[in-house]
């Protein structure tokens, strides 16, 4: 099938059209809800498409998308579930991170943590921690909760399936990097998923019980505490084998609790 078809249309579609149509869709396959979707032409077909006509196209993962095309399923389906979106009858787009058996490691930002079990606690309560495997051979259990800098959740992970709330303004997965935006050019959190044992968060601009979280891998790290206790950097550094990499309360910010080493460069 060729990037252009009989009408001189290219198959690339502009970022603003592919945003309309993330949104209408609720950020997934319109019929299971995956987030690893394609951006499929329903009627016309791509082959006689004049234009991207974001009311025309909708999301499908590779599964539905194949089911379709082999004619499993009709076109008709297809059209039904565009006029109700999985998504938007659960609340969230969905997709499990895949790990392995071994510890995986976390980048926040410049900062690298390896071996160590909670990566974020704030107020008492864990907000990026890892849990060993249920069984011998199982994978490492990722788990977590961000919000916007206006406390409100937006992304959540539970047993390292994620979850991103249909109330965002967008929610793009770009191969192995997701971006959620608040508005246009406005990001909120930006992961790069790097399997099977690291998670880069390499942006994030988070607020929880009146502490806020910041961080660009870039720029480095700020974190501040509801009482305004503040701790930043912009070296990069690496601990490993820490009880908490980053503890916040209501007046002080820690890092690198009960650390075996700990360095910056």
């Amino acid at each position: 099938m060729g990037d252009i078809n009989k009408h001189g249309l290219s198959r690339e579609i502009d970022s603003e059209t592919k945003r309309i149509i993330r949104q209408k869709c609720g950020f997934g396959c319109v019929i299971c809800g995956c987030a690893i979707y394609q951006y499929e032409h329903v009627d016309p077909t791509f082959e006689d498409a004049t234009e991207h006509n974001p009311d025309n196209i909708v999301l499908l993962c590779g599964s539905c998308h194949d089911s379709e095309t082999r004619k499993i399923w009709s076109k008709e389906k297809v059209k039904v579930h565009a006029k109700n979106p999985k998504c938007l009858q659960t609340g969230y787009t969905h997709h499990k991170f895949d790990f392995g058996n071994a510890h995986p490691e976390v980048v926040l930002g410049t900062l690298t943590w390896i071996d160590t079990p909670v990566i974020i606690i704030a107020m008492g309560d864990p907000i990026l921690q890892i849990a060993p495997p249920e069984v011998d051979g199982s994978p490492y259990r990722l788990s977590g909760i961000f919000c916007n800098d206006e406390g409100h959740e937006i992304f959540r992970i539970t047993d390292n399936e994620w979850q991103g709330p249909i109330e965002n303004w967008d929610i793009e997965l770009t191969g192995a990097i997701l971006t959620i935006r608040r508005q246009l050019r406005d990001i909120t959190l930006k992961l790069h998923i790097d399997p099977p044992q690291r998670i880069m968060i390499e942006q994030i601009n988070m607020f929880y019980k009146g502490a806020v979280i910041q961080g660009n891998c870039d720029r480095g790290f700020h974190i501040t505490s509801p009482d305004r206790s503040v701790i930043e950097g912009t070296a990069k550094g690496i601990f490993r084998s820490c009880e908490s990499g980053i503890v916040i309360s209501q007046n002080e910010v820690a890092m690198g609790h009960n650390c075996s080493s700990g360095e910056f460069r």
